[in-house]
């Protein structure tokens, strides 16, 4: 079961849920997906001084932690723009930046288990 649109896999369920998970990416990935979410989703609370809504910010900040993402993969524009926009209303609606890191700390845990293609 995947999403596909135009022949490029938008959401692949089996990668989520087959193979073991890869410890050292998962390790590795915790820091800098620490400081992914503090330089995209700490400001949408803390940025008074700009004209931006915390709504506006949020659609700027989960294309921008998409498009971030292209550099991986071009295949993870949408799939990437979407977790953003998740990850930043988790933000929005608790007030609290711890939220969004464990979201996004299980997310990695997810992505860090390999992907195996079965009768290939």
């Amino acid at each position: 079961m995947n999403i596909i649109i135009n022949k490029t896999i938008i959401l692949d369920v089996k990668y989520y849920i087959t193979g073991k998970l890869n410890i050292v990416k998962f390790l590795f990935s915790i820091p800098i997906m620490t400081i992914e979410e503090l330089a995209f989703r700490l400001p949408i609370i803390f940025d008074n001084a700009s004209h931006l809504s915390c709504w506006s910010y949020l659609i700027i900040s989960s294309f921008t932690f998409g498009s971030v993402h292209i550099f991986f993969s071009k295949q993870d524009l949408v799939s990437k723009t979407i977790l953003g926009f998740i990850l930043g209303f988790t933000m929005i609606e608790t007030q609290n930046i711890i939220f969004s890191i464990v979201l996004h700390l299980f997310y990695n845990f997810l992505a860090c288990r390999p992907y195996q293609m079965r009768g290939k």
